[in-house]
């Protein structure tokens, strides 16, 4: 609560670490009067896993993150639409024996339509233009 209201008193429109879902929401009650866009993290498909468990393989990171897409897709068309966030580190997937998968990823996300590929600032954004608080 306290890094939320230090950010809201120093103008952030958005808060990005929270584990709690997989859509923006607003949290309307750490600072009252001034809501603040959360848009959550997901942690499990970040490429930190194959640093902090090497024996995590970029074959299985991509099986993964893969898997995880097109539940989320499927969620998507049935009216339901999620985020998919992907935690990535250049030390870590851009690595040459590694960045295969991310790439490989992309080719898969690219396959499907309707998903939009961005940052987390222009997600907080749409969200705070399409949900007022």
């Amino acid at each position: 609560d306290n890094t939320r209201r230090l950010l809201s008193e120093e103008g952030f429109t958005y808060h990005m670490d929270d584990y709690s879902g997989d859509v923006p929401f607003w949290d309307r009650e750490t600072v009252p009067g001034k809501p603040m866009c959360i848009v959550p993290y997901q942690l499990d498909s970040n490429d930190m896993k194959m640093w902090t468990d090497p024996a995590l393989t970029p074959h299985q990171w991509l099986d993964y993150a893969k898997t995880n897409f097109d539940q989320l897709y499927r969620e998507g068309e049935e009216g339901n639409p999620k985020m998919m966030s992907l935690g990535l580190h250049l030390r870590i997937i851009g690595r040459p024996g590694r960045i295969w998968a991310l790439e490989e990823f992309f080719r898969h996300v690219r396959a499907h339509e309707g998903v939009w590929v961005t940052t987390r600032k222009a997600i907080a954004d749409h969200f705070i233009a399409a949900h007022p608080a």
